[in-house]
């Protein structure tokens, strides 16, 4: 997804749900009140660390 950082809460990700697509539940497996992780994206194939930090 495209970010853009604005005046927010700390450690808060504000993302619409019916976005283009079929929506951010259905395209990520991200549900409101969930555990989000925010980085750059990844060359496909290439293996990914989590990083995971408790709100």
């Amino acid at each position: 997804l495209p970010l853009q950082v604005t005046d927010m809460p700390d450690r808060v990700v504000w993302v619409p749900l019916n976005s283009v697509g079929r929506g951010i539940p259905a395209d990520t497996g991200a549900n409101p009140g969930g555990l989000v992780r925010i980085g750059p994206a990844a060359a496909p194939g290439a293996p990914v660390e989590p990083s995971e930090v408790r709100a």
